[in-house]
């Protein structure tokens, strides 16, 4: 009986890890994918900026 009440702590303690990673890695993707939006937009603007600024070098 004893051993059925740790193999049952065990699992708890593993499905909770498991979980956590879970919803680690789901905040590490929406954290990348906003980190690439966030430098794509920056990089497009600054970009346009510069072509704006010089246009007949790169017509």
């Amino acid at each position: 009986m004893e051993l059925l009440y740790k193999l049952n702590m065990l699992g708890s303690f593993f499905v909770n890890i498991y979980f956590l990673l879970l919803t680690l890695s789901w905040f590490s993707i929406f954290l990348v994918s906003f980190i690439t939006v966030f430098l794509h937009l920056f990089v497009d603007s600054s970009c346009y900026v510069y072509f704006a600024r010089f246009p007949r070098e790169y017509a």
